[in-house]
């Protein structure tokens, strides 16, 4: 038997998806851009496109901003839902990866102003995040805390 009733998506919210990722370096250091236009600090990532697969976002995503291709994903740190001041609804996930030995960053100056290694948690204080969470997910990456997940 077919149902042929509707769904009025106006009765659902409608979110927009990112992913981000705590990149680390063969130093246990992890990777931070600064966004273009806030000056504030923040992951790389970004939002989801239609159809795409996380990891398939994430390694667009890395392309665009700092020209990285070689890296991998070892785990999830968080996944987490918020509202911008403008009423936007987002779900993000952030992933724990490593970037590959040989790659350089090159800072696509469209999309980012600089990028910055953080050392640890008392390096924080020497940059202004985009959110206080990012601060969190950044804490939890050196405790390397969140879930091990295999993508391959």
């Amino acid at each position: 038997m077919k149902n042929n009733k509707k769904i009025k998506l106006k009765n659902y919210a409608q979110y927009k998806i990112t992913q981000s990722i705590a990149l680390f370096n063969d130093k246990g250091e992890i990777l931070i851009l600064q966004h273009k236009e806030s000056g504030k600090w923040l992951f790389p990532g970004g939002r989801l496109e239609n159809n795409e697969k996380w990891t398939d976002g994430i390694a667009r995503e890395l392309n665009e901003e700092i020209g990285i291709k070689k890296f991998e994903i070892n785990g999830i740190i968080g996944i987490d839902n918020w509202q911008n001041e403008n009423g936007s609804k987002y779900y993000g996930i952030l992933f724990r990866g490593k970037i590959g030995k040989d790659e350089k960053i090159i800072v696509d100056d469209n999309e980012v102003r600089d990028f910055a290694w953080v050392k640890d948690e008392n390096d924080l204080k020497n940059y202004e995040m985009w959110h206080p969470r990012l601060e969190q997910g950044i804490i939890m990456a050196f405790k390397n805390g969140g879930l091990n997940v295999d993508f391959s």
